[in-house]
């Protein structure tokens, strides 16, 4: 059975916890021979969150030997009764049972469970992760490929560019800022999240990202909150993307020229 391509055994663990006991204290995450048990959630439709699509509904059915509709997300006398305990420590589950391939199918789709090490960073809600050793390798490797083209883009960049980067991502260096200075600012985000750092340089809005900022600093646009208008108030765009727009239509050219000529000045 199937379970987010997970290989191997893996492993339930609480990370968050109750912050009113020191690390270390016997109850700090959880008392020793005390759990907590986890059901499916229930969407605003009513319906079962299982993690499970139809095709996956009637594959469980199948192999648990259990009726047709058992596994339904409508179905309250299965789901009502579903309970997984969490216990202290690791809870180690076996996507080859097919008992326990259900139970991971659960927990990747509540919300108090983040899927990976890496997704806990993302997931504010989650007190618990779901993991593997070979699950955390993937992401790792996805991680060093990433960090990999983020440092070949980095190369090629020149100190101009790496202003621009940083005006895009809120953090605008001063004009007399050196290479060292730029170079260290770039390099840290990029460490940080190389992801983002290849997404944002790869944005084909990515120059009148920079554009839009260089007419902010020059006060030639004013940004309130997330609109945009020029300096005689009238308002071009209620965020960044219909600002964009709004300069990219060849029916305000005119308003466009004006902005560059600001600058020049």
């Amino acid at each position: 059975m199937k379970t987010r391509e997970r290989k191997g055994k893996v492993t339930l663990r609480q990370f968050r916890g109750n912050g009113w006991l020191e690390p270390g204290h016997d109850g700090a995450m959880r008392y020793t021979h005390c759990f907590e048990e986890i059901v499916p959630q229930i969407d605003k439709n009513g319906m079962y969150d299982t993690g499970l699509d139809d095709e996956q509904e009637r594959e469980f059915e199948k192999v648990l030997n259990m009726e047709p509709g058992t596994l339904s997300r409508y179905n309250k006398d299965y789901w009502g009764k579903f309970r997984f305990k969490i216990r202290k420590g690791d809870n180690i589950l076996d996507p080859k049972v097919p008992a326990h391939a259900l139970t991971i199918k659960v927990l990747e789709a509540h919300e108090l469970v983040a899927n990976s090490e890496a997704e806990k960073i993302d997931s504010p809600l989650a007190e618990y992760v779901i993991t593997s050793v070979e699950q955390e390798a993937m992401v790792e490797s996805k991680i060093i490929k990433s960090k990999r083209e983020a440092y070949k883009e980095f190369s090629t960049m020149t100190s101009k560019d790496m202003k621009s980067y940083l005006k895009v991502i809120g953090k605008r260096a001063s004009d007399d800022a050196s290479t060292e200075f730029l170079e260290a600012a770039v390099g840290k985000d990029l460490e940080t999240n190389p992801t983002t750092f290849l997404a944002v340089i790869a944005d084909p809005k990515f120059k009148m990202k920079v554009f839009i900022e260089d007419c902010l600093a020059a006060k030639a646009l004013v940004r309130n909150g997330s609109k945009y208008s020029l300096q005689g108030g009238d308002i071009i765009g209620y965020d960044i993307d219909e600002t964009i727009k709004y300069l990219s239509n060849d029916e305000n050219q005119e308003v466009y020229i004006s902005l560059k000529s600001k600058l020049k000045v």
